[in-house]
């Protein structure tokens, strides 16, 4: 993510953790986000996709 997506997400979450409800709505959203791009720049390495590619294969 970019300064200004990480920046927006900060505001988002400061927002939106007024009550106990969306303090936990927030942290997963968090959670998921943060697996979301791991996951992303994991596949988009070509190195990385390949070894994975080999364990399933095994």
């Amino acid at each position: 993510m970019n300064q200004h997506q990480l920046e927006n997400r900060s505001l988002r979450i400061k927002r939106e953790t007024k009550s106990p409800t969306l303090q936990k709505r927030a942290k997963s959203r968090l959670i998921n986000e943060e697996y979301r791009d791991a996951s992303a720049i994991a596949l988009s390495d070509q190195e990385h996709f390949n070894a994975l590619w080999k364990e399933l294969e095994a």
